[in-house]
């Protein structure tokens, strides 16, 4: 009987070891349920053990279910289950095994679900960028903030692109054939007199 009472409670163990959100979790600042799946998974496993153990004693006969469990066909009391009971058996077991793993993975889904809920209650505006975004800053005038550029900007120039501060009068860099000419070279020094002899 204990044993029969054991495989009853592992075929469903997500109906002992699950648990869903609580119903007034949009109300509560923290709740508590579980969102892994691992029971379930088992509940799977285990009914799919069922439904093969119950394929598998369906193609066998009452001779080989005796020779099974060690016993000759006609013997009292052997095996203790008879080959259907052990199929209905098995079938009851399997049914409260996918019983177990539909209630697991749903109270699972809605532990997920109300999880995320509570995460966007908590950040309602989603997440916020820290620090500036990169450029100069305060903007150049007439400018777009963020954009690389200097500060201030040249004068006449456009805000935002690269150039140098103060700019030299006339603009910079001065258009090309723009600089003054170079210096002339020094006239060379006049030759004293050569002096005459007496």
């Amino acid at each position: 009987m204990r044993r029969l009472i054991a495989l009853f409670v592992v075929s469903g163990c997500s109906f002992a070891f699950v648990s869903g959100p609580p119903d007034n979790h949009a109300q509560l600042p923290y709740f508590n349920c579980t969102d892994s799946r691992v029971v379930p998974v088992l509940d799977t496993i285990w009914t799919a053990l069922m439904v093969a153990d119950v394929i598998a004693l369906g193609v066998q006969n009452d001779a080989d279910w005796a020779r099974s469990a060690g016993c000759t066909a006609g013997d009292p009391n052997c095996p203790a289950i008879s080959r259907h009971g052990a199929m209905t058996l098995d079938a009851v077991l399997g049914l409260a095994g996918a019983a177990g793993m539909v209630y697991g993975y749903s109270k699972t889904a809605q532990c997920r679900q109300a999880k995320a809920e509570q995460m966007a209650r908590q950040q309602p505006y989603g997440p916020q960028p820290y620090g500036p975004m990169p450029g100069s800053w305060p903007p150049p005038q007439g400018g777009q903030p963020g954009q690389p550029g200097t500060w201030p900007p040249p004068q006449g120039g456009q805000p935002g692109q690269p150039g140098t501060w103060p700019p030299p009068q006339g603009g910079y860099p001065p258009p090309q054939g723009s600089y003054p000419p170079p210096a002339p070279p020094p006239a060379p020094a006049p030759q004293p007199a050569p002096v005459p002899q007496p």
